[in-house]
């Protein structure tokens, strides 16, 4: 009666245990169909082995499996199986994965490697991989693609930081002609996917940027390449090289220097220290505070141009400007000042024309073909110098060779005199004659180019300077390099070379 009863007390405790099992696995069905999780489904729903602790006869191996809300993983959990029960198999586990309905991108080796991990080991293993979808590829239509060192950012600002140099620096994008700006790219077809349960997915076009080349480009079939020397500017749809620059605001450490191959176009100052060269024209509509400004073609200045620490302004062609002040100027067209150049000099091979109130104050002006202004000079006596009728260009060419022949006759003296001190060795005398020979051969080459040059430097003899207004002592001028010094008050007045008299002749001007 004794032993009925503890048979049925231990019935009653293992009934127990399992109700109290089934309950727990009842509140985890509960919690995650309220969290909208998928049920996993076991192989085996008998207790673990450590709730019986020895009360039931313990639990067979089983594993549970998770499909990912996508569809393209597959996680299992794998619990060991009681002592002296049945271990999981992997036929049992294969039984599993068909009901859930996963039947692509198995993994077996990672399976395999989990069941033999648990059984041996008889320890748990939780979030298994053991199935993987294949994504599908989507398809990627012709397309170009801009060479990404054209795409580097425009800086809006670029502050002088240290000892870097920030002048050197250049925000622009430029490229010459026949660089390469962009390339075709061949598109490549779509490809299906799948999940772990062989669901199809289907593959989307891929959105690419719908470039089209712009303005001075040209399409070589595989390649699109700039059909100019320029900026390179892109829009949202297009690209193009643009063979004007314009600069917004100033041109400072924001821009560094400028170096373009096309026209310049300056909507704020040129700052002191910042050099500007242009392929073609420049117009800034502010001022140009000049340090180092060239142009292959014209130079526009609309308030002016200033020059610090040697600045200097050089044209191709014209310069206009409203003022002109301490700055070495030169150009090959006319020079048009609407107020007034002041301790400048100022070289043109054509004419330099001053506005209604224009004064030359100071300084040097050079112009072959004439001069034209209101006042030249001041009551206080300023020197100040003009020169007509001669080439300014070739006039430099032969001061270059006038200060070389300078330096080369004073080398020979130098060879001659250690000649003549008898203290060098025969092997060195030898090498002094030989460079006796080389100097004098240099210096005569370079009279030979004064000789020539001499015949170009008249480049007009009807070059004339006329003064609307008055000229003041102190003025001296020079017409094909016959001079006249100014020794009083004069004007209106214009002055003109008479070849036959062999000098600078004056006649009166009717005033405005």
């Amino acid at each position: 009666m004794a032993a009925h009863k503890r048979v049925a007390v231990e019935e009653f405790l293992a009934d127990s245990e399992r109700f109290l099992w089934s309950m727990g696995n009842l509140e985890d069905l509960l919690r995650e169909s309220a969290e909208g999780v998928e049920p996993t489904q076991t192989l085996h729903r008998s207790p673990p082995t450590e709730l019986l602790d020895g009360l039931n006869p313990g639990i067979d191996g089983y594993a549970e499996i998770r499909i990912s809300e996508d569809g393209m993983e597959a996680t299992a959990t794998f619990q060991p199986a009681s002592e002296d029960k049945i271990p999981l198999s992997l036929d049992a586990f294969t039984s599993v994965l068909t009901e859930k309905g996963i039947t692509h991108g198995v993994l077996w080796t990672n399976i395999q490697e989990a069941i033999l991990t648990c059984n041996s080991d008889r320890l748990p293993l939780q979030g298994v991989l053991i199935a993987r979808g294949k994504a599908p590829i989507d398809e990627i239509p012709k397309h170009l693609r801009i060479h990404s060192e054209l795409l580097r950012r425009e800086s809006d600002s670029l502050p002088y930081q240290g000892r870097i140099d920030y002048r050197n620096a250049s925000p622009f994008v430029l490229v010459k002609e026949g660089d390469v700006l962009a390339e075709w790219i061949e598109g490549t077809p779509g490809r299906m996917g799948h999940d772990v349960t062989g669901k199809a997915l289907s593959f989307h076009t891929k959105t690419t940027p719908l470039l089209k080349p712009g303005k001075n480009t040209n399409d070589e079939g595989k390649r699109i390449i700039a059909a100019c020397d320029g900026r390179f500017e892109k829009g949202k749809n297009t690209f193009w090289v643009n063979p004007v620059l314009e600069v917004a605001g100033n041109v400072d450490y924001r821009t560094g220097h400028i170096d373009f191959p096309g026209d310049v176009i300056i909507w704020g100052d040129i700052k002191d220290g910042f050099n500007v060269r242009a392929g073609g024209s420049i117009l800034s509509t502010a001022t140009i505070d000049a340090t180092k400004v060239s142009s292959a073609a014209d130079i526009k200045a609309k308030k002016g141009i200033i020059g610090r620490s040697g600045g200097t302004v050089r044209a191709g062609g014209t310069i206009e400007a409203k003022f002109i002040q301490n700055c070495t100027v030169s150009a090959r067209g006319s020079v048009i000042v609407e107020t007034g150049i002041m301790n400048s000099h100022v070289c043109t091979l054509d004419a330099v024309q001053l506005g209604g109130k224009g004064v030359i104050l100071g300084g040097k002006v050079c112009a072959q073909n004439g001069i034209t202004a209101q006042k030249i000079g001041s009551p206080m006596g300023v020197r100040t110098d003009i020169v007509c009728g001669i080439n300014h260009e070739v006039q430099q060419k032969l001061e270059w060779i006038r200060e070389k022949t300078t330096q080369l006759a004073f080398r020979i003296k130098q060879v001659e005199g250690k000649l003549k001190s008898n203290s060098a060795s025969l092997e060195r005398q030898q090498h002094l004659v030989d460079l006796k020979t080389r100097l004098k051969e240099a210096m005569h080459k370079l009279n030979e180019a004064a000789g020539m040059l001499l015949f170009k430097l008249d480049g007009d003899e009807q070059a004339e300077v006329v003064v609307r207004g008055r000229v003041y002592p102190g003025v001296y001028i020079e017409i094909c390099h016959l001079p006249f010094v100014v020794r009083e008050q004069m004007g209106p007045i214009r002055f003109r070379l008479d070849k036959d008299k062999g000098k600078i002749v004056t006649a009166a001007v009717q005033e405005p």
